[in-house]
């Protein structure tokens, strides 16, 4: 029945695309703007919200919006830091959600946010993604960084996204990449006839 359902998804699709006097509303240009336009007034009204009253239920969907826009803006920016500023008070999920961003949108301009979470946090999704922003800065700090993920983590073999990390720091990227499972054996896995596996492969220039 999936099967049957996603042809007949895929097909109707092709089918629609090929009569060119058919249009999806919601993806053209004008309607595209105007939904910008509408997350960046949900942004605006909600960090002016939480610069009020400094709860984190103001932000409903301000994180996931600033991602989808590429949000450079200042009060963005003074968010986040203020955000990370009295870490760990908040809750887990609003940290998680606002380290992506970090992550997502400044290359640099967060190492004294990072360093101070790498030095207190036990929160493994917390501690992986602030090794990931300071590599960027310190790229040549990789054993540091390993000797304070062993220390903090006895257990992080048990742990996949920590496990994940020590592989990665244990190697510079370019033996990492070298040294990846290819392609053919990962697709020649067998994951059982009752699982449906679809694979989304990028490039490293994200622009295509």
């Amino acid at each position: 029945m999936t099967y049957r359902l996603l042809i007949f998804f895929f097909s109707f699709f092709y089918l629609y695309a090929q009569d060119s006097e058919l249009v999806f509303p919601k993806a053209t240009g004008e309607k595209r703007e105007q939904y910008k336009s509408e997350m960046k007034k949900v942004i605006s009204a909600e960090l002016e919200l939480f610069r009020i009253k400094k709860s984190e239920t103001s932000i409903k969907k301000s994180f996931e919006y600033m991602q989808n826009l590429n949000y450079f803006e200042d009060d963005g920016y003074n968010f986040l830091k203020f955000a990370l500023a009295d870490y760990p008070s908040k809750s887990e999920n609003f940290y998680s959600n606002a380290l992506e961003t970090v992550y997502t949108l400044y290359e640099t301009g967060f190492e004294f946010e990072m360093e101070n979470i790498l030095s207190t946090t036990t929160n493994p999704r917390h501690f992986t993604i602030a090794v990931n922003v300071l590599q960027r800065a310190y790229p040549l700090e990789r054993e540091k960084y390993l000797k304070i993920l062993k220390e903090r983590f006895k257990d992080y073999e048990k742990i996949p996204i920590l496990k994940i990390l020590s592989s990665y720091l244990e190697k510079s990227p370019g033996e990492y990449l070298i040294n990846r499972p290819s392609l053919k054996k990962l697709f020649s896995h067998d994951f059982g006839d009752s699982h449906f596996v679809l694979f989304s492969l990028q490039r490293t220039n994200r622009n295509y």
